[in-house]
């Protein structure tokens, strides 16, 4: 269990990787069928494309981003979004220092390997949760680990030059191998909430592969009570035609799968991963719906698909600006709203400490907190004129109903609503309850419903 207080979670779990992925002018890289959406060229895009000119030289390790924006582009938004893109040239040796990737929903990062040949693609999912309410939110409705992609290369990794396009919500680049070289792009596509992933191998790693590794689907939350409690089963593997899918059941029903596959076309290839999800219900279905999505994103044309996902970045990002003479802090806040779109949508959980980046060495955080956390982590929605964001008051506004389950049973009388945390990110608190003032059965969480909906009102 990692001993990081909570309070840090929203600047390491989110990705505040600053200081070794450095503001970087990015292209914008080309579209098109198969894989050309990862052509070759300079930093994952085509040689002399659109924006090689606007690209900068590169920046030593620990320098301070361009001091302004590129003048090539003539869109402002466009111009101060790309300059704030972060690069890696060392490769990240966990889930603290990779590159992140998400749409509110389904979330990736991307790392070092357990072997010297091999990345390891994490994914994690804010709705992936377990649904016993006999403990307390934290153990028996907890986020739950789901596994990770590994790409195996035929060499060993000798060099990395990734950059994370903000504008794009794309990261982009190359691996080098002692055999040759990879490149890549990859995405959560923002509407069809799957993990997009184009390869380009050069002579000598054709060979790179895709395998998957599920993670034991348990709480990792170690200070509640947990008397009787058992992990869920392991999941169940199997193939639907090329796709292979992980279907997750839970014990106390539903669950979720996990379907991915890659499609070659020459050199190229793309990957495609999706998890879909399902409470109360069969895992069957769920089995079904993530084969049907992956096949749906491999049979898609490129450049639809590219269009639709950069197309709502695109205008995300429209709907606010900040310009300050500190390029390198502006490049931080341009940071900080691509980690919140990523993180959380109005349609979707509440922002966690984790958001849908759930780490791989699990952590005793794995639900909603609401005594401090869900509420300081959402303030920039308001402030930024992001309320597409605003999952606070879309999870007030579903699950109201919820509230009364926080409410001592003696005082529930249909009127009475509390916010007790953790809660799960539909409200429910579990096997516990706010208490009552003025007794002997306290707690710290009255004020929690009237600070949540201090969110709403703004």
């Amino acid at each position: 269990m990692t001993g990081l207080p909570r309070r840090s979670f929203v600047g390491t779990a989110l990705g505040t990787a600053l200081g070794t992925a450095l503001g970087v002018a990015a292209g914008a890289g080309t579209t098109g069928s198969g894989t050309a959406w990862a052509a070759p060229g300079t930093g994952g895009h085509p040689a002399g494309g659109p924006y090689a000119a606007a690209r900068p030289a590169p920046h030593p390790a620990g320098s301070p981003s361009p001091a302004a924006y590129s003048g090539s582009y003539k869109d402002v938004y466009e111009s101060a979004v790309r300059a704030a893109a972060m690069r890696w040239r060392v490769l990240p040796a966990n889930w603290r220092e990779g590159p992140f990737l998400a749409n509110g929903f389904l979330g990736c990062q991307v790392y070092r390997g357990e072997r010297a040949n091999a990345l390891t693609v994490m994914i994690s999912h804010t709705q992936a949760q377990d649904e016993r309410g006999r403990w307390r939110a934290g153990t028996g409705y907890a986020r739950l680990p789901i596994g990770y992609f590994t790409l195996t290369l035929a060499g060993e990794i000798t060099a990395v030059d990734w950059t994370l396009d903000l504008w794009d919500a794309e990261l982009r680049g190359s691996v080098t191998t002692t055999r040759g070289s990879v490149r890549f792009a990859a995405l959560v596509h923002n509407s069809l909430s799957t993990l997009l992933v184009s390869t380009r191998s050069s002579p000598g790693e054709e060979a790179t592969a895709w395998t998957f590794t599920w993670l034991t689907a348990a709480t990792t939350r170690n200070t509640d009570d947990r008397t009787g409690y058992t992990p869920n089963p392991d999941p169940r593997l199997g193939t639907a035609g090329a796709t292979h899918y992980a279907e997750q059941p839970l014990l106390a029903g539903g669950g979720w799968t996990t379907a991915w596959r890659e499609r070659r076309t020459g050199t190229g290839r793309l990957f495609a991963a999706h998890l879909a999800h399902r409470f109360p219900g069969d895992t069957a279905e769920t089995t079904r719906r993530a084969v049907r999505e992956v096949a749906r994103a491999l049979a898609a044309d490129s450049d639809d698909l590219m269009a639709s996902h950069r197309a709502w970045w695109h205008r995300y990002f429209r709907r606010s600006f900040l310009s300050v003479p500190d390029k390198r802090l502006q490049s931080f806040y341009l940071i900080q709203l691509y980690k919140l779109a990523s993180a959380t949508r109005a349609d979707g959980p509440a922002l966690s400490e984790w958001g849908p980046w759930f780490p791989a060495v699990g952590n005793n955080w794995t639900a909603l907190w609401w005594n401090l956390n869900v509420q300081i982590a959402s303030w920039p929605i308001y402030g930024s004129n992001h309320l597409e964001l605003d999952s606070v008051t879309g999870a007030f506004r579903r699950f109201e109903k919820n509230l009364e389950l926080s409410v001592p049973e003696e005082y529930r009388d249909g009127r009475s609503y509390a916010l007790g945390h953790p809660s799960d990110w539909q409200l429910r608190p579990g096997a516990w309850t706010v208490g009552v003032p003025g007794s002997d059965r306290i707690s710290d969480n009255f004020g929690n419903l009237t600070w949540g909906l201090h969110n709403v009102w703004l």
